[in-house]
């Protein structure tokens, strides 16, 4: 389960993203969170 905590470091991540990134970076850097964040 992801935290509050973790939620904003995505939140600022993802801002940090989509300032000089695709959606497509976006979408995988996503992917990688997810799988690093169910396999704790």
């Amino acid at each position: 389960m992801i935290t509050l905590d973790q939620t904003k470091a995505l939140v600022n991540l993802f801002e940090e993203i989509d300032q000089e990134s695709t959606n497509e970076l976006l979408a995988n850097r996503l992917v990688m969170i997810v799988i690093c964040s169910s396999t704790r």
